[in-house]
């Protein structure tokens, strides 16, 4: 795949929901970041985070980029869901 497929004027939304994700979240956000920095003209990345317990928040705090929204829930929507 290459850029050429993705058309310059869209954007493209990447959402990644997460809880308790500390350990993989900033492998999860590079691999993300290296392909669509290669592939993607214009896109973003958006971070929900549930009420983590760890330390979630503060690994994707340090590694976000320009084009991330990150989105911190009070509460775990998930569970109040059950």
């Amino acid at each position: 795949m290459s850029a050429k497929e993705f058309p310059k004027n869209e954007l493209i939304s990447v959402i990644i929901p997460c809880y308790n994700e500390a350990q993989n979240i900033g492998q999860t956000l590079k691999e993300i970041y290296d392909y669509l920095d290669e592939f993607v003209p214009n896109y973003e990345v958006i971070v929900v985070v549930e009420k983590s317990t760890d330390n979630t928040l503060e690994v994707i705090n340090s590694r976000k980029n320009q084009k991330t929204i990150v989105l911190e829930n009070t509460k775990n929507m998930a569970r109040d869901i059950v």
